[in-house]
């Protein structure tokens, strides 16, 4: 449920980063030395779990984990939170530097607060540790969808469809983290109920051997000019098509020219304006779920885009064939040459962008590696 870099408005942006900062700067004050590991065995959880997704809809969805975080971490899941999405950033490229501190709130703000109702239900109220795992897991799902759902529809009105979808996509997942989540919560509660930690540890391996092969969510365009048209297909890191996704053509100066969804297979074809020139256009997709990618399309000097007359000239106009016909027509005769073009695409893409094991074990060695920095000064200042 990354937010990708340039969907987000400034307000929207700096209100993220504004949150963020000060639930870091409140769950560092709230981390004990003694809880630091617990801290960076639940960020390495966090780390690996968004890695695990299956593709539902136009996107894709993932375990978050953030209500076990917070039920273990309460508002230290903040900083926990802030290095796993840092991380992600740096090595897989998921969401963005720009959009960190949006990411961070939507993530560990409501994890946080369902977290923190669980642990209250089952001390208080005496509730079983099911289910308060569950409200802390699923409470946390669908507060992290309702935040990123609010992001979307304050940066505009073109993206309140895609919050809308965003919502109806996460279901799912709601009740299969709450489930997740009180299993590990009862399993907890039975075994070590001081410690915390060593269950997270088994719950973190399980999740580093399962996400190893996994794809990363990211959104591709392929797009090219043909004729009048710009035609292209759109599909996940792992070559799934992406079905029903918006598709806006934007000039250089980012006016909208024409918007498309992508059919069945991932396919779209848009006209372009008959101008007199043209040097540039962009290809902007999303898919609903904070996910965008784009492609630019650069004309040569002067170049025109073909209009009806002068495809009539060149004798397109001849066919028998009604014009819808021909067009489709068309679509699926490029759509067989370029078929090769587009899988080696795919996969050289795939292996580029695919999060290896190595990655992923490096990612979680940075976590070791901050925690034992902060152990070994906390330690020298308790000793000196």
């Amino acid at each position: 449920m990354h937010i990708a870099e340039g969907v987000l408005s400034l307000p929207v942006l700096i209100g993220g980063v504004t949150c963020a900062a000060a639930g870091t700067t409140y769950g560092l004050s709230k981390l004990s030395m003694e809880a630091v590991p617990r801290c960076g065995v639940v960020s390495a959880s966090l780390f690996v779990a968004s890695l695990i997704h299956v593709n539902v809809g136009v996107s894709s969805v993932h375990l978050l984990l953030n209500g076990l975080g917070g039920f273990v971490l309460g508002w230290s899941l903040f900083p926990a939170y802030l290095v796993a999405l840092l991380l992600q950033a740096i090595l897989f490229q998921f969401g963005g530097l720009v959009v960190l501190g949006a990411n961070a709130t939507a993530m560990a703000l409501p994890g946080a607060l369902a977290g923190l109702l669980g642990r209250w239900l089952m001390a208080k109220k005496k509730i079983p540790p099911f289910a308060a795992g569950f409200v802390a897991g699923s409470g946390g799902v669908l507060g992290a969808s309702l935040m990123v759902a609010m992001a979307l529809t304050f940066s505009g009105e073109i993206l309140q469809n895609s919050a809308a979808m965003l919502l109806a996509a996460n279901l799912p997942i709601v009740l299969i983290e709450g489930i997740v989540t009180g299993f590990i919560i009862s399993f907890i509660a039975k075994t070590m109920p001081r410690i915390l930690c060593a269950p997270l540890i088994a719950f973190f391996v399980l999740t580093l051997f399962v996400a190893s092969p996994a794809s990363a969510h990211k959104l591709n365009v392929f797009a090219f000019h043909e004729g009048e048209r710009v035609t292209g297909e759109v599909y996940f890191s792992d070559g799934v098509p992406a079905k029903g996704c918006p598709v806006r053509l934007l000039s250089a100066d980012d006016e909208v020219l024409q918007e498309c969804r992508t059919d069945d297979i991932g396919g779209f074809s848009l006209s372009l304006p008959r101008e007199e020139k043209r040097e540039t256009v962009k290809v902007v997709v999303e898919d609903g779920m904070g996910h965008r990618t784009e492609t630019t399309l650069r004309f040569s000097s002067g170049e025109k885009a073909i209009t009806a007359s002068e495809s009539e000239a060149a004798g397109t106009a001849q066919s028998n064939l009604p014009a819808g016909e021909l067009e489709a027509l068309m679509r699926e005769v490029v759509r067989r040459e370029v078929s090769p073009l587009r899988e080696e695409v795919v996969r050289l893409n795939e292996k580029m962008s695919h999060p290896g094991f190595s990655e992923i074990v490096g990612g979680v060695g940075y976590i070791v590696g901050l925690v034992g920095i902060i152990l070994w000064k906390g330690n020298r200042k308790k000793n000196g």
